[in-house]
């Protein structure tokens, strides 16, 4: 079982996933109460998308081992994909109740919340994300997304700002950071923003349109 499960997971190192199939199904044929053995060859499954075979075999190596986080993670996202968001809860919660310090489990978990407009709980959960792992841009942008989408638009400039620190040329920070500013008619910080976004990005479509609406606004605003 040992080499049929090695020789799989070279050839997922190698992104070789149809080959990876035959012997990691070897490696739980053989060995079947072997957790690892069964999460990657559902990871596996799921760069095939084969997503049902790939939920049954996590599903499998968490009944074996309830312990495993990581199983538990990627069951939680392989049903996000799926659209079964309570499921999808549900396993992140196994997880970070396992690993409460999981900055994936709680970025993920947050994500889901998000989708069902639960968002003060993914609010919640990026915090967490965040603290555990400060340098994750993606979950800066996460929060400040949530934070506009409930019309709290002051709220979502810090997590930008702090984006922007990490990733001076994060193209989609100075665009959602203008956005913000535009949102709070706080039109002399917002074009110095989109513009930066185009400067990054010259076919950046939302940013050009929003700084185009701006000046149109500008320009009413005078001629009144």
């Amino acid at each position: 079982a040992d080499a049929h499960y090695l020789l799989g997971r070279n050839y997922m190192d190698l992104r070789q996933n149809t080959l990876a199939i035959k012997p990691l199904e070897s490696a739980v044929r053989l060995k079947p109460k072997w957790d690892e053995a069964h999460n990657n060859l559902g990871m596996n499954y799921w760069r095939l998308k084969r997503l049902p075979e790939a939920r049954t075999s996590i599903e499998k190596a968490v009944s074996i081992n309830p312990q495993n986080v990581e199983a538990h993670y990627n069951l939680g996202r392989i049903n996000t994909i799926m659209k079964n968001h309570v499921q999808a809860i549900k396993a992140f919660k196994k997880g970070i109740d396992i690993s409460p310090n999981h900055a994936n489990l709680r970025y993920a978990i947050g994500m889901v919340y998000e989708v069902l407009g639960r968002h003060v709980e993914a609010i919640k959960e990026y915090k967490e994300a965040i603290r555990i792992e400060p340098s994750k841009t993606e979950t800066y942008l996460s929060l400040a997304w949530t934070y506009s989408e409930i019309q709290q638009h002051q709220k979502a400039i810090l997590p930008l700002r702090k984006v922007l620190e990490i990733e001076p040329d994060n193209v989609e920070a100075h665009y959602a950071l203008g956005l913000t500013y535009a949102e709070l008619e706080r039109y002399a910080d917002a074009v110095p923003a989109l513009k930066q976004a185009l400067n990054i990005n010259p076919k950046h479509a939302e940013a050009k349109s929003i700084l185009d609406s701006i000046y149109r606004e500008l320009d009413r605003l005078q001629k009144e």
